[in-house]
């Protein structure tokens, strides 16, 4: 989903249209070489494949933490959330930046005997980031006042929110039944995650769900370091 913001800043790229439904495509306008940078963008929602090792701010390593925090012969192990006890950062400083993403999320680790998977934690990330967008909206729409409108403009800088969720492509009709029942579990999983099993009628409904899980297999990215 291309934003305003990302087509400004890629000078140096053009957009195709989509080929086979596959997507829009990005072509370069000019040499490309190894190691340039094309876009910089916070992304809508993201977490740490391991929790345990892994800072859910900066997505430093233990390892990687240690040698900027300390020396590598003392190295400083991760803070952990004090209520979920699931979650780690480098420092309090990563902890306060991430509590507006981490805030929704604590209270469902916390209610668990151990963290669900990445999938379903990114999902549930995503689907508390658009409710929260929601429910902004609804308060400016109903004339709150002026912070209610710099609030909602807050949440939809980056162009991200419901709309940047919708316009992704899940390829539901593509998808194996095996796949789509794969995807039915995880969002059982997710529901139950995000309700602490518990009904909710604010909760989004399963379908839903179950598409939103197809549409991160299809554009989430997975970043490594060494």
């Amino acid at each position: 989903f291309f934003t305003s913001e990302f087509l400004a800043y890629m000078a140096c790229v053009e957009v195709a249209p989509a080929i086979d439904g596959r997507g829009r495509r990005l072509l370069t306008t000019r040499a490309v070489r190894a190691g340039d940078l094309l876009h910089r963008e916070a992304p809508l929602a993201a977490v740490p494949y391991d929790l345990a090792t892994t800072c859910a701010h900066t997505f430093l390593s233990l390892t990687l933490a240690a040698t900027t925090t300390s020396s590598a012969q003392h190295p400083t192990p991760l803070r952990r959330c004090g209520r979920c006890r699931a979650v780690r950062y480098v420092d309090r400083a990563a902890q306060a930046a991430d509590w507006g993403a981490h805030k929704p999320e604590c209270a469902a680790l916390a209610a668990c005997s151990a963290p669900p998977s990445p999938t379903i934690r990114l999902a549930a990330r995503c689907l508390w980031w658009a409710g929260l967008v929601g429910r902004v909206e609804q308060q400016a729409e109903q004339h709150v006042g002026r912070q209610a409108a710099l609030a909602r403009d807050r949440v939809r800088q980056g162009g991200c929110g419901t709309a940047a969720l919708d316009a992704l492509e899940s390829h539901w009709d593509d998808l194996s039944p095996a796949r789509q029942a794969l995807y039915a579990g995880l969002a059982v999983a997710t529901r139950t995650f995000m309700t602490g099993g518990g009904r909710d009628s604010a909760a989004p409904d399963l379908p839903s769900i179950a598409r939103l899980i197809a549409r991160l297999a299809v554009n989430a990215h997975t970043i490594t370091g060494g």
